[in-house]
């Protein structure tokens, strides 16, 4: 199955685009064991992402019950979920971003975009997004606001510094909220958040409830690939590290739907 192949290998996609791809393979998968084949193995790819974790607690608890008509209404009506999603979390946000016209970001998030693409179209505004290395996901974002009219600066993650003194406010999305208000986002979040507190800029999360999670606490995830310089030196290997904790006092505010 391509398109699950092609899911499992997304590693630039935020959690709700991977979570939207998702519901579009199990919508057109005809029988309980090929859908129970998919989640265990989407389950096994992917399990950092909270949203995912959500959506697949909510499919198995269908299939428990048994009720496959039930489970085919929920696929079909997903996409209309997270559209009026998106519209409560951009009215919770507007309260505190309409006076801002310039912000930076980074990663790629889905949520952010639907904000700021909705924030553009009541008033031009200028957005500055890191690109977010190793993968780049900020290089994807950056283009998806260009193609929505959206002033846009591309800049090195090491340029933030520079930049953040700029702009008027941070906004960051998460792939957890922990229950002691501390988030879990892409790597450069720790370093926006600090950066934004050093110049007194405001930093908001924006992030639907199904990133909240019951933990306190999370261990970076250490990786060690050759993705970031194709060159072999002795004694030298690359450690990645995806994900960050950005703690609770750093956040302006968390808005969520």
């Amino acid at each position: 199955m391509n398109s699950l192949q092609s899911l499992l290998q997304d590693n630039t996609s935020g959690s709700v685009e991977l979570t939207l791809k998702l519901n579009q393979i199990l919508k057109e998968t005809k029988n309980k064991e090929d859908i129970e084949n998919i989640l265990y193995k989407v389950e096994t790819h992917l399990k950092d992402f909270a949203s995912i974790n959500n959506y697949i607690f909510n499919i198995r608890n269908l299939l428990s019950d048994n009720k496959i008509k039930n489970l085919r209404k929920y696929f079909d009506s997903y996409e209309e979920q997270i559209i009026k999603q998106q519209k409560i979390i951009f009215k919770n946000a507007k309260p505190y971003i309409d006076n801002y016209k310039t912000f930076l970001t980074l990663s790629n998030s889905y949520t952010i975009l639907q904000l700021l693409k909705r924030l553009n179209e009541i008033k031009k505004i200028n957005v500055v997004v890191c690109e977010s290395r190793p993968k780049l996901e900020g290089r994807i974002l950056a283009q998806k606001l260009s193609d929505e009219k959206v002033i846009t600066n591309l800049i090195t993650d090491s340029a933030m510094s520079i930049f953040i003194p700029q702009v008027e406010a941070v906004i960051l999305g998460a792939d957890k909220i922990l229950n002691n208000g501390n988030i879990i986002n892409k790597t450069g979040s720790f370093s926006a958040a600090i950066i934004s507190q050093y110049y007194n800029k405001p930093i908001y999360v924006i992030a639907d409830k199904s990133k909240y999670v019951k933990k306190v606490k999370q261990g970076n995830n250490v990786e060690e690939k050759k993705n970031t310089w194709n060159v072999d030196i002795n004694n030298t290997s690359d450690k990645i590290i995806y994900f960050e904790e950005v703690p609770a006092k750093l956040i302006t505010k968390i808005i969520t739907d």
